[in-house]
């Protein structure tokens, strides 16, 4: 709403300056001076005109050299303000013409600025009843040109102010600092052709127009090629500043000079805070080498990608694949450029779906392996049976041999429950009764390793979806895990709270912890800590969780103990 509004304001102050430029033209002009002075005005109007047309950019701000400009201050003061006026306008319509890419109301608002600005300097020039240019007028014309330079800024500085909403100052000083330069050029200009005109009349005109038109000519080139360079550095600053990857730059010294705001967002690092602090203190100390490695081998001109851990700014740990590449300027390295793109949602799909692959093909093992051994082992039980009623003697035996049996059996009913997808009854139910009854169920077990099993209900707890037998089954293997963990006994303390959406099972241990690098593995079948382990329990507790919609959170220590956090979801 805001912008509309001030360019409504910015248009209603063209278009005021339009026609005021434009009653003044109407009014001051005497056209029979076009019929009278016609040559000369022909000679103005074709230099005005060429100048116009192929002049070249300054380089660095982009500014023109306004060279057309200084004729039309020479004319004003040697020919007078009638003179002026229709050179202006003849050079205004060639060019229009010329340029039939510019809309015409743009050139009439430019032809009126024009006018204003030179009836003002030509005002000037009248009330201090200068003629021509001399020793004695040329500070008066100097200040005469300052007075047309700074009238023709605020006009301009004015209609941007109105366009941008900026304050007028503010505006000025932009535009003043943008085009100083050619302000200094069109001074500079405006006194040589005015002293060319009076010494030489027009061939000095003609002389300046061509060596300004030869020089323009002969660096195109060069201001093509800087045009075309500009060009790339916006190009590059805008893939730079908007590339949806993390870009970053190092210097030859390996220095970090420059990262996007898309890296800040991600790892929270801004560019001020590696001004004080090494790049590399962002990185996992396993990565370290690896990073050192990348960089000597880019700087010396081979492109590198790895797959890096970026610790972030609040401690948590973020996989990237990261491509670096050297970067050239004038066919030498001079730093290296960097692409990294978070991938830590990615990898830990694909460790799921790994796990998930493994649960799979072991499911797929153990129906088969369960098939054909529960198939001899109820042949044997049945003979066992048998020969136990008809020979008493050896009943001790053969009872210790079933109770063997019904053990392997069990192990193959775990293995079945691997393979077979079970169908859930879930209900609403508190958590509370569930942690109770496994806590009784495994009291027994506790007292005899001298092991304390504390619990602490904080709070309301929300009912949640479950199968509470399911839920048991996971919690007695959580607790039992802690209470082996512990040989020589301890505390075991059971946590259970409300967080956001989730109930937290939280079970702490005091046993010998585990280290790091196996903490990743638990859970996979067939893996155990334990000597005589099947490294199932854990991976059943997993599945059972997963399939509640929640997960299973390991933390720990070695030597101080270990945390298992179990979220369910509450709705």
């Amino acid at each position: 709403m805001k912008s509309t509004k001030a360019k409504q304001l910015a248009n209603i102050y063209l278009l005021t300056i339009t026609i005021i430029g434009l009653l003044i033209f109407l009014l001051k002009v005497d056209y029979m001076v076009f019929l009278n002075q016609f040559p000369l005005i022909f000679v103005l109007t074709l230099c005005s005109a060429l100048l116009a047309i192929y002049q070249i950019k300054l380089p660095l701000n982009g500014n023109w050299f306004s060279l057309d400009s200084a004729i039309y201050l020479s004319a004003l003061l040697i020919y007078g303000l009638e003179v002026t006026f229709i050179v202006l306008l003849l050079t205004i319509i060639v060019e229009m013409i010329f340029n039939k890419r510019l809309v015409w109301w743009k050139h009439i608002s430019n032809f009126a600025i024009y006018i204003i600005a030179l009836y003002a300097s030509f005002s000037y020039l009248a009330f201090l009843n200068v003629e021509a240019l001399s020793n004695d007028t040329l500070g008066s014309y100097i200040i005469t040109l300052l007075i047309y330079l700074a009238l023709n800024t605020m006009t301009l500085c004015i209609y941007f102010a109105f366009l941008q909403g900026e304050s007028i100052v503010k505006t000025i000083k932009l535009l003043t600092n943008d085009a100083i330069v050619t302000y200094l050029i069109t001074l500079i200009s405006a006194i040589l052709v005015s002293y060319l005109l009076v010494s030489s009349q027009m061939i000095g005109l003609i002389l300046f127009t061509i060596v300004a038109l030869l020089i323009s000519l002969s660096n195109r080139r060069y201001f093509k090629m800087f045009k075309e360079l500009k060009g790339m550095q916006q190009t590059y600053q805008s893939l730079f500043d908007y590339n949806p990857d993390l870009v970053f730059m190092f210097d030859r010294n390996g220095k970090l000079t420059k990262v996007n705001d898309n890296f800040t967002n991600v790892t929270g690092y801004s560019e001020e805070y590696f001004q004080k602090k090494s790049f590399a203190s962002i990185f996992s100390k396993e990565d370290l080498r690896l990073v050192h490695s990348t960089y000597e081998k880019v700087i010396s001109g081979e492109p590198q990608n790895h797959f890096i851990e970026i610790i972030h700014k609040d401690g948590k740990k973020l996989k990237m694949e990261v491509t670096v590449v050297p970067m050239v300027i004038a066919e030498s390295i001079q730093g290296i450029i960097g692409y990294a793109k978070d991938v830590t949602l990615l990898k830990e799909t694909e460790e799921m779906l790994k796990r998930s692959e493994k649960l799979s093909v072991v499911g797929e093992l153990a129906a088969g392996v369960a098939h054909e051994i529960r198939n001899p082992l109820t042949t044997i039980r049945g003979f066992l049976q048998m020969e136990k009623k008809e020979d008493r003697k050896a009943a001790y035996f053969q009872s210790i041999m079933i109770d063997e049996i019904d053990r392997i059996n069990f192990i193959v009913s775990e293995f079945l429950a691997l393979a077979k997808p079970q169908k859930l009854s879930f209900e609403k139910r508190c958590i509370v009764p569930i942690i109770e009854e496994t806590v009784a169920l495994t009291q027994s077990e506790a007292n005899l390793n001298s092991v304390i099993i504390n619990v602490n209900f904080e709070g309301e707890i929300p009912a949640i979806n479950c199968e509470k037998n399911q839920l048991k089954q996971v919690f007695i293997n959580i607790l039992k895990n802690g209470m082996e963990a512990m040989p020589q006994g301890g505390n075991v303390l059971i946590k259970v709270f409300a967080r956001n959406d989730q109930v937290v099972i939280r079970f702490i241990d005091e046993g010998v912890g585990i280290p790091e690098e196996r903490i990743e593995r638990i859970g996979e079948p067939f893996f155990t800590l334990k000597e005589k382990g099947m490294g199932l329990g854990m991976t059943m507790s997993f599945k059972i969780i997963e399939e509640h919609a929640g997960e299973i959170k390991i933390k720990s220590k070695v030597g101080v103990g270990t945390t298992v956090d179990v979220l369910l979801p509450i709705s």
